[in-house]
């Protein structure tokens, strides 16, 4: 802060000196986190401070004086409007002792005109000019003549050993008790000979002998440092002494030394994995934003944060896995019928596809097998009782002999059902179960990334004019997006919305965020093929739990077959199944799989001995 050669203060660099002064405390609050915001009623309108509950008073006072213009010492600040309130004086208090809140309407009074004129005349030395408003102007302006006319010299060695107004540690140096050399990057100085300011300041030498003085007397803990007793202020024997000092003091863990929003590797959060606190604080500020606290923020975090963020986005036909599936027409056409029945008996059901995959990606159906399941008009369930767990089981050791693995799923929709929908064949819940069962069989599998394609396959029900019932097969599969997502775990488990998926995490769709994605950015539509296949279809399934086919079956069919070779007859995958619960799964099945799958006869002679005294069939 400097003045003009006529005496007079230059009121730009007053409030200069102001607004860095409130841009330094906005920056430490913005740092240490905000917590509340104070009202204050001044003669040009109200005025909103933010600041924190433990600030002094004094600060406020600096935030105000940057805002109104009125500096801090002729503030006259009070909780009440009238006079006759008790003012707020004590600087070194904090706010929240002195009743100030969150919101609280604090009360600026007018300031005497004496004080104002005694500032601009004397700004650098106010600690001697300003006086008390009962003094009156004459009393202010003598002081400031009085001021101006001693030698700045004199007026600083005695300011300096007094100590009147200096409120610093003794090594530091102020405009009031120093001396000015106008030496020192005399174009920054903008005031006049008889001024100084911090540029032209210099440290007399009684206050470097004081400074070697109170180096000894510090008042901290010994793990903290001050300008006192810094090392680069110590000689040797100083420093030697010191970390003796430092080395022998018991070690203070009673507080921490640092503010009270810091943090240290004493009062670092213990984590719930069992790791240091030292450990803990360390990850947790890994990824922490230089610029502010742990609890603060800035638009580089918000971008970080945004960039997390899961994008989702349309699905074209280059995005699929598989570009096509071929489904064996034996096992299509036998699954069809299974549906028909199903729908005759107003029931919903459900399949697991069992094939394999062609290098080219392509998925290559073999076999429908249907579960154990409980069957509703609109619903269906897997069984998962014992025995239910130990026929999927065989079915799976059974596909694994044939080299293959389970490829997708299929359920029925009836008329009725398509009708009640409101876009499209699918629901939200049913994107949610393909993405559950991709997810539980590509883990079986080995695909952990999910680079494999998951087939889902809904089986719609068509009435013609004359009322009979046929059936068509709509092929689908999910995006990699959507595999990405249940990976996650960010599908929900209950689906309510027949229209979107349901997730438990903020994703981006378009730009906008949201928890409910449509079902055209999960689903990619799948071109469906027939060939011909050279496994059966013709062995009942095992959705009735109730009825399983036995031994009478087995008999049938292999009757009806009865002028094919042996192998032929049994290539069926549900009969084989069959077959498993009265074979070794470890010694004969993987041979007869084998067999089976290359179609030799010969290397199921002795096979078919125990099979046709299983069906009860006498050669």
């Amino acid at each position: 802060v400097s003045t003009q050669s006529t005496g007079h203060l230059s009121h730009t660099h007053t409030f200069d000196f102001l607004v860095s002064l409130s841009l330094s405390l906005s920056f430490s609050q913005f740092v240490m986190g905000t917590d509340i915001i104070v009202r204050v009623r001044s003669r040009t309108g109200v005025k909103r401070v933010e600041c924190e509950s433990d600030t002094l008073l004094g600060v406020l006072k600096a935030q105000i004086a940057s805002l109104v213009g009125i500096m801090p010492d002729d503030q006259r600040l009070a909780l009440g409007p009238r006079s006759t309130d008790a003012a707020l004086t004590n600087d070194q208090a904090q706010i929240d002792t002195l009743g100030i809140t969150n919101g609280t309407m604090v009360h600026l009074g007018e300031p005497a005109q004496s004080n104002f004129q005694a500032h601009v005349s004397q700004p650098l030395r106010h600690g001697h000019a300003v006086t008390s408003a009962s003094d009156g102007g004459a009393s202010s302006s003598s002081a400031a003549a009085a001021a101006a006319a001693a030698p700045t010299d004199t007026a600083s060695t005695a300011d300096a050993d007094t100590g009147s107004d200096c409120r610093h540690a003794p090594t530091m140096t102020c405009p009031k008790c120093t001396s000015a050399s106008g030496k020192k990057l005399k174009w920054l100085c903008s005031h006049g000979p008889d001024h100084k300011c911090l540029n032209c300041q210099k440290m007399p030498k009684a206050s470097a002998a004081a400074a070697a003085a109170a180096s000894k007397e510090c008042r901290h803990p010994p793990t903290m440092r001050c300008t006192n007793c810094a090392d680069a202020h110590l000689t040797k024997k100083a420093k030697k002494k010191l970390a003796k000092q430092q080395a022998a003091a018991p070690a203070d863990t009673s507080r921490c030394a640092h503010p009270p929003n810091g943090m240290c590797s004493r009062c670092a959060p213990v984590s719930a994995s069992g790791a240091s606190d030292q450990q803990t604080m360390l990850a947790a500020r890994a990824e922490a934003c230089a610029r502010h606290g742990p609890h603060g923020s800035c638009i580089a975090c918000l971008e970080r944060l945004q960039a997390r963020k899961f994008a989702v986005k349309r699905q074209e036909r280059s995005d699929a896995r598989a570009r096509h599936a071929l489904v064996a027409s034996n096992a299509g056409g036998g699954h069809v019928q299974a549906c028909l029945r199903a729908f005759a008996a107003g029931e919903q059901r459900g399949a697991l596809l069992f094939g394999w995959y062609k290098k080219s990606g392509s998925v290559v159906v073999e076999a429908f097998y249907e579960p154990p399941q409980r069957s509703a008009a609109d619903a269906f369930v897997f069984a998962r009782d014992a025995a239910a767990d130990a026929l999927n089981a065989r079915a799976h050791r059974v596909a694994a002999a044939l080299g293959w693995c389970c490829v997708g799923w299929s359920f029925t929709v009836s008329a009725a059902a398509r009708a009640a929908r409101p876009v499209g064949l699918l629901t939200g819940a049913e994107v949610a179960r393909a993405a559950s069962l991709e997810a539980h069989y590509a883990a079986l599998g080995g695909d952990g990334g999910g680079e494999r394609a998951f087939v889902t396959i809904a089986v719609l029900e068509q009435r013609a004019a004359d009322g009979s019932a046929t059936a068509a097969m709509e092929p689908y599969q999910l995006s990699r997006q959507a595999a990405t997502l249940q990976a996650r775990g960010a599908v929900a488990s209950a689906q309510s919305d027949a229209e979107h998926v349901l997730l438990t995490e903020e994703v981006l769709v378009e730009g906008s965020e949201t928890t409910a994605v449509a079902l055209e950015f999960f689903l990619v539509p799948t071109a469906i093929k027939p060939y011909e296949g050279a496994f059966n279809a013709y062995f009942p399934s095992y959705a009735d739990a109730a009825h399983p086919p036995g031994a009478t079956e087995l008999k049938l069919q292999l009757m009806q077959l009865a002028d094919v070779p042996f192998v032929r007859r049994i290539k069926d995958f549900n009969l084989l199944v069959f077959l498993a619960a009265h074979l070794d799964l470890d010694a004969d099945m993987p041979a007869l799989c084998a067999a089976v799958k290359a179609d030799s006869d010969a290397d199921v002679g002795g096979f078919a001995i125990l099979i046709n005294s299983l069906a009860g069939i006498e050669d």
